[in-house]
């Protein structure tokens, strides 16, 4: 079943709001759905009635972009781990985090690492994955060293286990290449569980989609300028997921859609990193990228991180994503135990040579309260 958000004629979407008004009241009154086909009970598990409601209220020309929560501030700003003191953050670092949603840049790796190890991660936007077996810049730490000891460097592991937690594995990642004068702009969006990739089974599905359960780090591989499409981000838009309407000229790749969110220029913050810096982010945040107008290449590169109670594409044989227009056969894939240990065992795992660790050691250990 394709619920990819989009124009519909008035012949589909008439019968889609008295379908969803259906599976609104099954949803309400609990009733069984063991009979139901797998898509149609994806619908009845995954859409929250507020997703619902908005989606029929409208006659489906609008959406929620994922599924409906709040975002739930902690009780303390103070760091989850203890770790070595050069990496250590400020509880008044971890408090931004927490307000605005992003936090950094930091430094990890120096320019000269960065232009040795550049070659090697290029190579990752058009070469063929293992993983997938097609060309993808997506998830290559699973298959090329360089990345994987890249998304390790202890100046990022350490400081992401002071907000998320000691314990955390790696269960994507992903390059972001725009090359010098292209006109591409990565219009306004926000995640939380992933559920805009195929609108019916969410990618992660945590306890409570209130918490914060994963996070993302994003890395200059070129210096990234407000002239060759640097980051922008919307300052604590991340407590809530907002609805957005389908049509449109621009969109988030291939899925076409504008935000429900007026946005205030005054707003809106431009973060400039460079090479061998990251900024540490929640996707909730509202986030995109202006078009690299400049005669300068902007690649970054962007890790996911998830707490080990979260479980990845549960029970998945493949992950449809409609705004990169395919299906990601999981046979391959797996999360990878960054830090701490991951004892639930709630996602497939695939471990990665050790070697390939920027310590060369492997995940990196809790270190002692």
């Amino acid at each position: 079943m394709n619920m990819k958000p989009k124009v519909r004629p008035l012949w589909q979407r008439i019968p889609l709001c008295s379908a969803f008004c259906v599976l609104a009241c099954w949803k309400i009154c609990h009733l069984p759905t063991f009979f139901m086909p797998a898509d149609i009970r994806a619908i009845v598990r995954n859409w929250s009635l507020p997703m619902m409601w908005v989606a029929i209220r409208s006659g489906f020309t609008e959406f929620y972009v994922d599924q409906a929560s709040t975002f739930r501030m902690p009780t303390s700003f103070e760091p989850k781990t203890q770790v070595d003191p050069k990496y250590q953050l400020s509880s008044g670092q971890i408090q931004q985090f927490f307000e605005r949603g992003i936090v950094g840049p930091f430094n990890a790796f120096t320019e000269d690492e960065i232009l040795q190890m550049r070659p090697q991660l290029m190579d990752a936007n058009t070469s063929i994955s293992p993983t997938y077996g097609f060309e993808t810049p997506r998830d290559r730490h699973l298959d090329m060293p360089s990345v994987a000891k890249m998304m390790t460097h202890p100046a990022i592991v350490e400081r992401v286990a002071q907000i998320l937690g000691p314990d955390f594995n790696c269960w994507r990642s992903q390059f972001f290449h725009k090359p010098a004068g292209t006109g591409q702009r990565i219009q306004w969006h926000q995640t939380s569980t992933f559920m805009v990739d195929d609108y019916l089974d969410p990618a992660l599905d945590p306890t409570d989609p209130s918490d914060l359960f994963w996070l993302s780090i994003w890395m200059a591989v070129d210096d990234a300028t407000v002239e060759n499409g640097c980051m922008q981000f919307i300052p604590g838009t991340h407590h809530e997921i907002y609805t957005a309407r389908v049509g449109g000229d621009e969109g988030f790749y291939n899925v076409k859609y504008q935000l429900n969110y007026d946005v205030d220029p005054e707003q809106v913050i431009d973060v400039e990193v460079k090479r061998g810096q990251f900024v540490i982010f929640t996707e909730r945040c509202i986030h995109g990228s202006p078009p690299n107008n400049s005669d300068k290449d902007r690649c970054g590169f962007t890790a996911l991180f998830s707490r080990p109670d979260v479980a990845v594409y549960r029970d998945k044989e493949y992950h449809r994503s409609h705004y990169n227009g395919g299906k990601f056969y999981l046979d391959k894939w797996g999360v990878v135990p960054v830090r701490g240990e991951d004892h639930l065992k709630l996602s497939r795992t695939r471990e990665i040579d050790p070697s390939w660790f920027y310590d060369k050691s492997g995940p990196a250990r809790r270190s002692a309260a």
